[in-house]
């Protein structure tokens, strides 16, 4: 079962009312029946999200874009939390959330629909210094290795 472009329609929506307070009636009930914004957020990705040891408090970007769109579409934000990102893709079709945000991987694709990515961030493999001259001139690049398919379902 493919679940609606949720979050296609999430990113959609935030870029095409950036002017507008709240959102119509019908929009808020589509994309919030409960009516509070529900997030899928991956708690061990401290890039996107992260926790204060102290107020726990959830702060980062994945945080940052879920309030301003529950501002917009006049709700409160609830964040849902996963460990990692295999137990946020067990959790597809369950209605545990109303929108989440999770990297894509065309197996993904399957069940849910995807947006445009809202961030790129460039990932690189490191050598220490004192071994660079062990590097074969003919290294691969990175995107020249295979990772095997369903490689981010297993992180």
């Amino acid at each position: 079962m493919k679940l609606p472009g949720t979050f296609v329609v999430v990113v959609a929506f935030v870029a095409a009312c950036a002017s507008v307070q709240t959102a119509p009636p019908t929009v808020r009930s589509e994309l919030v029946p409960t009516g509070k914004l529900r997030v899928g957020l991956i708690l061990s990705n401290q890039v996107l999200v992260t926790k204060d040891p102290q107020t726990g408090e959830l702060r980062g970007v994945t945080v940052t874009l879920s309030k301003a769109l529950a501002k917009r579409v006049g709700v409160p934000f609830e964040p849902v939390g996963y460990p990692n990102p295999a137990l946020l893709v067990q959790s597809f079709g369950k209605n545990e959330w109303d929108t989440a945000f999770l990297a894509f991987d065309p197996a993904r694709a399957r069940d849910v629909e995807f947006s445009p990515a809202y961030m790129v961030v460039d990932n690189t493999y490191l050598v220490p210094v004192l071994r660079q001259n062990l590097i074969p001139p003919q290294w691969p690049t990175a995107d020249a290795l295979a990772t095997g398919q369903g490689a981010f379902r297993r992180l």
